[in-house]
């Protein structure tokens, strides 16, 4: 298990300040929004991971997305 978990922001906007820069994007608002709120959580009730999922459905098949 690696000491720091995995910074997909970092990833996509190359750069470990991307927090500030995500907010200024429509695109990314709200993933942006979704980091803080899983960080959050995993503070206050020390998670090891935590998967937020959304449910779709297409041509009547149901899939799950993971986002985190």
């Amino acid at each position: 298990m690696q000491k720091e978990p995995f910074d997909l922001g970092a990833e996509l906007f190359g750069t470990l300040e991307w927090k500030s820069i995500a907010p200024q994007h429509l695109i990314t608002k709200r993933i942006f929004h979704l980091d803080n709120i899983v960080n959050q959580i995993s503070k206050t009730i020390s998670l090891d991971w935590l998967g937020i999922y959304k449910k779709i459905e297409i041509e009547g098949k149901e899939f799950a997305l993971l986002y985190f």
